[in-house]
């Protein structure tokens, strides 16, 4: 059993390394693309937002929920990319032949995912926030505690997406994903602005807010990058990414059993 164990460590590693190769392949490209991003993004939070009346304490909240959006972004195109794998290129069959269980081949695509989106996300939060300056207000931070939140909520983003591909069809993907299942999700968080305001402007709301993983995504950012009492602490939201983690797990597992094991 131990020694079956390792076997299946060694081809994963060997599998991540070759999706790493690739990645660093294309590694100056993402890395423009982030810088690109974080030019933009500096320029709307930090002259032309401000121009408009917003708040300095709003400025950082919201910036993070931006990060989310790109997080969203990448996450659909991971999805898309496994989908159209599914439907036509079919390599995917080329893992199932493998002496690997299909958590493992899970776990390739969301080291794939986490990678890529460092890669590109990575300028946006370290030079993004420099080069904001004042503009960026951070109260209380934790640097080792956002580390844990961002692994987390990375994989959390790569396991939704992955369910998304192997729960529904080709047609029904293209025809209803986004209206159906990515719109509300993203809308309905608090990517957007801080669960609290939410909270008080509505009770009833703030606590359907709850039920949404992205929330805790957001909440978790905030709460650990910039501080203080705005945001959900921490301690309640990382425990609840990976509980949702988990979660995502479970529904891939049953997704790819219905896709790939009909029988």
């Amino acid at each position: 059993m131990h020694g079956a164990l390792q076997h299946q460590v060694r081809i994963f590693w060997q599998l991540v390394k070759k999706e790493l190769w690739l990645i660093r392949k294309g590694f100056l490209d993402k890395f423009a693309d982030g810088i690109i991003i974080v030019a933009i993004q500096v320029l709307v939070f930090s002259h032309l937002l401000p121009l408009i009346g917003m708040p300095k304490t709003l400025i950082a909240p919201t910036f993070i929920g931006s990060i989310i959006q790109l997080f969203f972004s990448m996450g659909y195109g991971l999805s898309l990319r496994v989908v159209f794998d599914l439907q036509f290129a079919r390599f995917i069959d080329y893992y199932l032949t493998l002496p690997l269980g299909k958590t493992w081949i899970f776990a390739v695509y969301i080291a794939q995912f986490v990678a890529e989106v460092a890669i590109t996300t990575i300028p946006l939060v370290s030079f993004g926030i420099i080069a904001m300056g004042e503009n960026f207000i951070m109260i209380a931070p934790s640097i080792p505690l956002f580390i844990i939140a961002y692994l987390l909520s990375l994989i959390l983003i790569a396991t939704l997406f992955l369910s998304f591909s192997f729960m529904y069809s080709f047609r029904w993907f293209f025809d209803n994903l986004w209206p159906r299942r990515l719109s509300p999700l993203f809308l309905c968080s608090s990517a957007l602005f801080p669960w609290k305001k939410v909270y008080a402007l509505s009770h009833t709301l703030g606590v359907l807010f709850l039920c949404n993983p992205l929330t805790y995504v957001a909440e978790a950012l905030r709460g650990t990058l910039i501080g203080g009492p705005d945001f959900l602490s921490p301690l309640i939201t990382i425990p609840a990414i990976l509980c949702f983690c988990v979660i995502m797990l479970l529904i891939c597992n049953k997704g790819i059993t219905r896709r790939l094991d009909p029988v």
